[in-house]
């Protein structure tokens, strides 16, 4: 019968710093080019997002609706982040356009 292979702690340990070692080179080698366009996307998002909303201080279901855009800002704009459900729940009505069902021809 084949036993498993047993490791020693040393080994585990060499191990785990090799990858973690590993696993920061790669970070590292992808740059920061996608960071950096979704920063500016959101920025622009988050910035029409406050002047739509007097600064957060009136934020509200029908600004949400008129500007559809802003809704995953609004989302991200407190801490913890909130679904869309709770934001329509705390806004006190819809924040995204109702779906109409299909007519059958």
């Amino acid at each position: 019968m084949l036993l498993p292979p047993r490791w020693s702690a040393a080994r585990l340990d060499a191990d785990r710093n090799r990858a973690i070692t590993l696993f920061i080179e790669e970070r590292g080698a992808e740059g920061n080019e996608g960071y950096e366009l979704a920063f500016v996307a959101a920025e622009a998002q988050v910035r029409r997002l406050l002047s739509a909303s007097h600064d957060l201080a009136s934020l509200t279901g029908s600004a949400l609706l008129e500007n559809p855009g802003l809704l995953a800002a609004a989302r991200y704009a407190c801490g913890p982040p909130l679904s869309s459900d709770d934001l329509a729940t705390m806004a006190r009505g819809p924040v995204t356009p109702l779906r109409t069902p299909a007519v059958a021809s």
